[in-house]
């Protein structure tokens, strides 16, 4: 999915995840479950949803950022507001939608990409990978 030296690039997160990645679509799975409390995002209840394979694939490649990913940054965000003592709301991102691409045309704009890269996928291995992580919701699923 990428070359040895994009992923050493990406970050020892990215590494991982690719890894996991590679390992389970082997193994026939399609994505990641996830589950979010309704306090999250203050809905009816709880939001289960799948990270897909194919999202991975565009995270690290930067194609595109798909809501599950969104998601992911959105849970992050709140967990990090929570544990700095912030009282913050977030909205579920699968309200909103944008018009156009982020494609990065210089090498400056290079280090935004690779830092969300390294944050979401460092976020994705321990909150919901792991199964002691909030957001687990069981293995790997196959379809």
């Amino acid at each position: 999915m990428l070359s040895e030296e994009a992923l050493k690039a990406a970050g020892p997160s990215c590494e991982a995840l690719h890894a996991y990645f590679m390992e389970q679509s082997v193994k026939g799975a399609h994505g990641i479950p996830a589950k979010v409390a309704e306090s999250y995002f203050e809905s009816d209840g709880e939001l289960s949803f799948t990270i897909g394979f194919n999202d991975l694939y565009d995270l690290f490649n930067m194609d595109s950022l798909d809501v599950s990913l969104l998601r992911c940054w959105t849970m992050r965000m709140k967990k990090q507001s929570e544990e700095m003592g912030y009282n913050v709301g977030f909205l579920d991102p699968q309200i909103f939608s944008t018009i156009g691409d982020y494609k990065p045309t210089k090498k400056v704009d290079q280090a935004a990409p690779m830092m969300l890269q390294g944050m979401l996928g460092e976020f994705i291995l321990k909150e919901i990978i792991d199964p002691k992580g909030d957001f687990y919701n069981g293995p790997a699923d196959a379809a």
